[in-house]
């Protein structure tokens, strides 16, 4: 399994965790009642992660790491900067790259839980 590659700079994880999605199933009945229930056993959490004054080798490893795991298809392992915990995730789409103004890069992506 891959590992994200170390980085020059240390990230934000600027919404921390947050529930992928809703895993509930909702069956409305006559009278305005609703069943409710789980659709799966756990819940997914999903990161957002930026970047900021990246500098060109960053943004190669980034690159080789995105085309390594080939975005979203292969899990690897991602320490959360916040809390330090060790997960295993997934990219939840392609990283997108932004330059700044002072020849360094941004790049932002999120990661969800496998």
């Amino acid at each position: 399994m891959a590992t994200f590659p170390s980085l020059s700079t240390e990230p934000v994880v600027s919404f921390g965790d947050q529930i992928s999605y809703d895993p509930t199933i909702r069956d409305k009945y006559e009278g305005g009642y609703v069943f409710t229930r789980s659709r799966f056993t756990r819940t997914v959490r999903k990161f957002s992660v930026l970047y900021d004054g990246l500098n060109l080798n960053d943004v190669v490893s980034l690159k080789n790491f995105e085309e390594s795991v080939k975005v979203g298809s292969d899990a690897f392992d991602w320490t959360n900067p916040d809390t330090g915990e060790n997960l295993v995730v997934r990219l939840s789409g392609p990283i997108k790259y932004n330059k700044n103004q002072d020849f360094t890069y941004k790049a932002s992506f999120e990661v969800e839980e496998v």
